[in-house]
């Protein structure tokens, strides 16, 4: 029961950083919004082990997770906004651990 209650849901941590970046008074939020929606598909489709628990971030280096999760893209890379957005992933994850 212990480890559940340590477990972070994906639903909350993209509820959280949905209402951050609707916070943050940004030029377009549509932009990041975006992003986190694109982040999400692509940890559900080909991540779902962190997507169901994403606190097991914290064991990739970030720079590492960037690249592989890019590497499902068409483009084969995070744009700045995606990057972004798992910058935010892992500063709630360490916040919030």
């Amino acid at each position: 029961m212990g480890e559940r209650q340590n477990k972070i849901l994906w639903v909350y941590l993209n509820s959280a950083l949905k209402q951050d970046i609707k916070s943050r008074k940004l030029k377009d939020p549509t932009i990041r919004l975006g992003a986190i929606e694109r982040i999400d598909v692509l940890m559900r489709n080909h991540f779902n082990n962190i997507y169901r628990n994403p606190i097991e971030l914290l064991n990739i280096e970030k720079t590492k997770f960037i690249n592989n999760i890019g590497s499902f893209k068409p483009e084969g890379a995070l744009n700045d906004a995606e990057i972004s957005i798992v910058n935010n992933i892992y500063e709630y994850l360490k916040k919030n651990n």
